[in-house]
């Protein structure tokens, strides 16, 4: 690793897990495992992911949630794999991918596992778990409705969750409180409302 590694932060803590290694391109790479697979290639200093389609530029990590293209890859033969969310294991097999990213079924798998083949029975169906689902789930059980609400990340609470500046405005609106700490105040509310 090339000391781009943040191990002391003023303001989050790191529960780095234990050293393994894994291959990109070929090459023997070392990480923490549970860490990202993006955090892990950053810290090793790979920056450049892929190249853009037209004009063939250099990219790197986006949005770093998952919610963008930008660090497709091929994981242990899966494509479409969005390294900024897998979770990095001993002995991965991380490859770029070649050619066109195809958006679809295997975008949207994390750690291979997806939704089991079971029918469910709700009376609201919110996806995707950042604030504004987090916030529609809490409302609509609130008025004793029963609401699946289906995330397809590890954690919840979308863009909030890499926000470690205090809010502004009012204190209706949180003003004072960082955004990762917002995202566990309102993932704890969901967990204990009934109807989620």
């Amino acid at each position: 690793m090339d000391g781009s590694r943040i191990t002391v932060h003023p303001i989050l803590e790191f529960d780095k897990g234990r050293k393994v290694s894994f291959t990109y391109e070929g090459q023997p790479v070392t990480g923490c495992e549970g860490e990202s697979v993006a955090a892990a290639l950053h810290a090793a200093g790979i920056r450049h992911l892929h190249d853009s389609e037209v004009k063939h530029r250099p990219r790197g990590l986006f949005c770093a949630i998952g919610n963008c293209s930008s660090c497709l890859m091929r994981v242990d033969g899966r494509e479409n794999v969005r390294i900024c969310v897998e979770p990095l294991r001993e002995g991965m097999v991380v490859e770029r991918q070649r050619g066109r990213a195809l958006i679809g079924s295997g975008a949207t798998r994390f750690s291979g596992e997806i939704l089991p083949q079971k029918i469910y029975q709700t009376d609201v169906l919110i996806v995707g778990a950042g604030p504004a689902g987090l916030s529609a789930a809490l409302e609509a059980a609130g008025g004793g409705l029963n609401v699946l609400l289906l995330e397809r990340n590890e954690t919840v609470g979308g863009q909030l969750s890499k926000q470690t500046h205090k809010f502004f405005g009012s204190e209706r609106h949180r003003a004072g409180t960082r955004g990762f700490v917002i995202a566990k105040q309102l993932a704890d509310a969901v967990s204990k409302q009934p109807g989620i």
